[in-house]
């Protein structure tokens, strides 16, 4: 089994992140998507994705929605995201997310690596939202 998307690496989310992999790996989970969602979280999973043979993306999240360059990290990566568009909470300006959102899919088509992963979330309530990913040309969508 493998987690596609979580955030051991973030003190936020995990304050031993190590620990966190041991039991994910007692609870049956053989692999794990460590999710990067700003520069300097996205470095994060990077690295620890490196040290412990796991899987890792790079992204902005829409509350972090501002120029920023995440080519220099996507070397590895597996898919780009965490990324999207929040109109609930709109901790960026709806400008920035979409400026954010479009760079960052047009980063995804680029990479050939990364056949066009994307790892998107479109929100416009607290309990409705959609997750979008990207494959190529196919786009598989859940709605919550």
């Amino acid at each position: 089994m493998i987690d596609s998307h979580c955030h051991i690496h973030s003190k936020v989310f995990s304050a031993d992140p190590i620990k966190a992999i041991q039991d994910a790996n007692e609870a049956g989970i053989e692999d794990m998507v460590l999710v990067g969602e700003d520069i300097d979280d996205s470095k994060l999973a990077k690295e620890l994705a490196g040290e412990h043979g796991l899987m890792h993306s790079i992204g902005i999240h829409p509350h972090h929605a501002q120029k920023a360059d995440l080519e220099p990290l996507v070397d590895g990566a597996v898919a780009i995201g965490e990324c999207g568009l929040d109109y609930y909470y709109m901790n960026s300006p709806r400008q920035d997310q979409i400026d954010c959102l479009k760079y960052q899919i047009e980063l995804a088509k680029k990479q050939g690596t990364l056949s066009g992963r994307i790892l998107a979330k479109f929100m416009n309530a607290p309990s409705h939202y959609i997750v979008a990913t990207l494959v190529g040309n196919n786009i598989a969508l859940v709605i919550y």
